[in-house]
């Protein structure tokens, strides 16, 4: 699978990136540190700000220090709080969930903390944060995708998440994600000391799969709008005698438009008649045997699409 866009992710240790500098340098890009536990990162309103106006895509990440699944649930309702001020966003939200040590103890292991729990704090903090209507990925590295959360042998457990996925190769396109989490991962991080122009010292890179900013906005989710849709009850190929009618029924808001590609084929009558959010327009086969049209549709919010092709026939 190729990449669509690559990037960057960065906190408070990059200090005062120039993402001017990071966009004209190639990167699409940056995913923003923005909570760690319950409080906030220090740089990551700047960091936010800057990026959008840079004209980067951006995205950001909660890393989660949670103990138990109640700790989990108030860490998410802490991060929900903090995002909605930088809202729109259009890379993903991201919950990191990996090794740190608490009290001089390591997270998992020696703390008594299972892979079993681990996973439970990790889907409470999902659960929230899916149904606050945000895009959520899960950062993980092989180590902790393999033996603590176990992604590859639970499919279903982790199907309502995208993976970002911690793989050192330098290459992104070596990574053989499908073959070691049974899946593909949306987002690789490759390297975690890289050089890109504009970030003081060694940052870390990443390459997208997927059409983030498209998925997101056309979902209607990280403070996005869904965009209204309209659906024609014909599609294909209509073919119609000479100076012969048809009635075309719309579904959409109101302010729907249809027009013909060709009026001396086709031309389109408004039945100025609503039901609900339906609309009627008359079509009128008016051009010579063997022509044909594009019959087009558009409305608030919604670019022109050709719903269908009108094509004159013989009797």
């Amino acid at each position: 699978m190729n990449f669509h866009a690559t990037g960057i992710d960065v906190s408070h240790w990059q200090g005062t990136p120039d993402f001017k500098k990071v966009k004209a340098s190639g990167r699409n890009f940056v995913i923003v540190k923005l909570t760690n536990g319950l409080t906030t990162d220090a740089q990551a309103a700047n960091n936010i700000k800057n990026a959008k106006a840079a004209g980067l895509d951006v995205g950001v990440y909660h890393f989660i220090n949670a103990l138990n699944v109640t700790q989990a649930r108030e860490q998410a309702d802490y991060f929900i709080k903090t995002v909605k001020q930088f809202l729109p966003l259009s890379y993903p939200v991201a919950l990191d969930i990996e090794e740190f040590t608490v009290n001089g103890k390591p997270y998992y292991g020696s703390r008594g903390i299972t892979s079993a729990q681990i996973r439970a704090i990790a889907q409470a903090w999902i659960s929230a944060v899916l149904a606050a209507g945000f895009y959520v990925v899960l950062y993980t590295n092989k180590d902790w995708a393999l033996n603590v959360l176990e992604i590859k042998k639970r499919p279903q457990e982790w199907g309502r998440v995208g993976i970002w996925y911690a793989r050192y190769t330098g290459n992104a396109g070596v990574v053989d994600d499908v073959g070691e989490l049974g899946r593909v991962a949306g987002i690789i991080q490759y390297s975690s000391t890289a050089s890109v122009s504009g970030v003081s010292g060694n940052v870390d890179v990443d390459a997208a799969k997927y059409n983030y900013p498209a998925i997101i906005k056309a979902q209607g989710q990280n403070g996005y709008t869904k965009p209204p849709v309209i659906k024609s009850d014909t599609s294909g190929v209509l073919k119609m005698t000479k100076n012969g009618v048809y009635q075309l029924k719309t579904n959409g808001p109101e302010g729907v438009k249809v027009v013909s590609g060709n009026s001396a084929v086709a031309i389109v009558i408004p039945r100025k008649h609503r039901e609900r959010d339906a609309d009627y327009w008359f079509i009128v086969a008016v051009g010579d045997v063997g022509s044909e049209c594009g019959i087009y549709v558009s409305g608030p919010g919604v670019d022109s699409f050709r719903a269908f092709i009108v094509r004159v026939v013989g009797k």
